[in-house]
């Protein structure tokens, strides 16, 4: 670590680690001042190698929380107050995050859900500014099926699309405390459960098929969903053959029906 009257920065970068002490990456640090005071700082990290990004619980945020391993490369600059970040990751083996869909309605309708828009109808006057020392966020991802992701649509009815994809997404914090989310995501596997709400609750798991996808044009909780996916049902066949009179009371293998669901 270099100091001078400037302030203090690395010579060359430093190999840091995750508690795995296996993941690693190169990280170098600058703050600088002027007189002691306008502080700047100016941290980057490269190379990062299957590092883990985050570790946090349901608890830490209502909005995302997971375990999450990825390559790439990060920069933290800006005068203390002003602080940015520049993020690019891209996720590994053992990724598990899970987005939480908080303030859905009620979902009294099978398969219909709502979402409340949080940013309200935007009026170009007033801005909102970004609060405590954090001013901009900026974090463009490339999702791999390394990676597993959950949309928990109602948690207490156990409404949940799990899946593994790919895509490139990008997530904005900006100066004015709005979150923006961009980009698409392309299903490679998963499934959707979803419940039909009614005197005793139904609830059915339908299997994704490969290539639905998942888009986002801004609004995080406005995303355009395109998928199609199935359910298995065993019924016999005289359920579906009852008015053929040469059934009788036969007993016949078990048949499985394919029913479509269709998203959008």
């Amino acid at each position: 670590l270099n100091i001078d009257n400037k302030g203090f920065y690395t010579v060359k970068p430093a190999r840091i680690t995750d508690e795995t002490d296996k993941n690693h990456a190169l990280a170098s640090l600058s703050i600088t001042h002027q007189n002691f005071s306008n502080w700047y700082l100016d941290v980057r990290i490269d190379s990062a190698n299957n590092l883990k990004c985050l570790t946090t619980t349901a608890t830490d945020d209502d909005l995302y929380y997971g375990v999450g391993y990825a390559d790439g490369s990060c920069r933290i600059y800006g005068p203390f107050d002003r602080i940015s970040m520049d993020i690019k990751l891209k996720t590994r083996k053992n990724t598990q995050i899970f987005l939480m869909y908080s303030d859905v309605e009620e979902n009294v309708v099978g398969g219909f859900v709502k979402f409340r828009d949080h940013f309200g109808k935007p009026t170009g006057k007033e801005k909102k500014q970004s609060s405590g020392s954090i001013y901009r966020i900026n974090i463009e991802l490339q999702a791999t099926p390394d990676a597993e992701a959950q949309f928990v649509i109602d948690k207490r009815l156990g409404d949940i699309i799990r899946g593994r994809g790919e895509g490139m997404l990008r997530m904005l914090y900006d100066e004015n405390g709005q979150f923006s989310l961009y980009g698409n995501y392309a299903v490679s596997e998963g499934d959707y459960v979803c419940s039909l709400p009614g005197i005793n609750v139904l609830t059915r798991k339908i299997a994704l098929d490969r290539g639905g996808t998942i888009s986002w044009s801004g609004d995080p909780f406005n995303a355009v969903l395109n998928m199609t996916g199935s359910f298995e049902k065993k019924i016999s066949p005289s359920a579906l053959m009852y008015a053929v009179s040469s059934v009788g009371n036969k007993s016949y293998p078990a048949t499985r029906i394919i029913s479509q669901l269709i998203m959008k």
